[in-house]
């Protein structure tokens, strides 16, 4: 299978070189002298625009203004943007799109496709950037050495009423699941410090899943789960104590 050629981009100033040389030699000419690409075709299309290439700077490839071909659509959809960023609510890009076709088609606009190219360049033309939620960074409380030598001592406490060994405290393995995940990035406009998104609230709303527990003499327990501060067990027995009968008797399906 052949590849796909990529499609060339020429500067102004070689444009009007291979111009300047097909007025002299020809277009068949110049297309050999510069080789295919450029095609004959081509350089005629360049021979034709030769003024208006000479009002471009030379290492300009196209004609592309900055020039908003829509101005009305745009100021409706930055309007749109602005709004919802005040209310905190984020935005991504898709977003952004839907919008302006909806607005596009408010306005009868009929060759308005709504391109993620149009997007980048409406962004760039109103300062417009993806950013990401700012956080305040968690600090280590100011007295987080008197509260490890109070958890210490609330240890040998609790070992002296309930009569437990060291080898008996166990490790326990959690994973926080959230009932919500909200998107931690939006458009925003640049140069801002602070980047708000207002969620449900949802997301605060988790419970634990614990996968494994393991105590210091290698006793594996049973994995369970919380759901706002209520247990439940998801299998009656620990896997890995199944698994090592399973083996003994010779019927465990798969290989350790």
């Amino acid at each position: 299978m052949e590849s796909k050629q990529n499609r060339a981009a020429y500067t102004a100033g070689f444009k009007l070189k291979v111009v300047e040389y097909a007025k002299q030699h020809g277009n068949r000419a110049a297309e050999r002298h510069c080789g295919e690409p450029p095609a004959e075709c081509t350089i005629r299309e360049w021979r034709k625009m030769e003024e208006k290439l000479k009002t471009l700077s030379k290492t300009k490839c196209n004609f592309r203004s900055g020039i908003a071909k829509w101005p009305k659509l745009e100021e409706r959809v930055k309007e749109f943007v602005l709004n919802h960023r005040k209310a905190g609510i984020a935005l991504s890009t898709k977003m952004i799109i839907i919008q302006a076709v909806k607005i596009s088609k408010e306005l009868q606009i009929q060759d308005f496709k709504g391109t993620a190219s149009w997007c980048q360049r409406f962004m760039k033309r109103h300062e417009l950037c993806m950013r990401t939620r700012t956080r305040i960074a968690q600090r280590m409380p100011e007295d987080y050495e008197e509260k490890i030598i109070h958890f210490h001592k609330f240890i040998i406490k609790q070992r002296k009423r309930q009569n437990f060994e060291i080898g008996q405290i166990g490790n326990m393995d959690e994973v926080p699941l959230t009932f919500d995940v909200p998107s931690n990035k939006t458009v925003e406009a640049k140069g801002a410090k602070t980047v708000t998104i207002k969620t449900s609230g949802h997301e605060k709303n988790h419970y634990y899943r614990c996968n494994n527990a393991l105590s210091a003499k290698g006793v594996d327990t049973k994995p369970c789960e919380w759901y706002f501060k209520v247990y439940k067990c998801l299998c009656p027995v620990s896997w890995v104590a199944k698994w090592d009968e399973e083996r003994e008797a010779g019927t465990f399906p798969g290989k350790l």
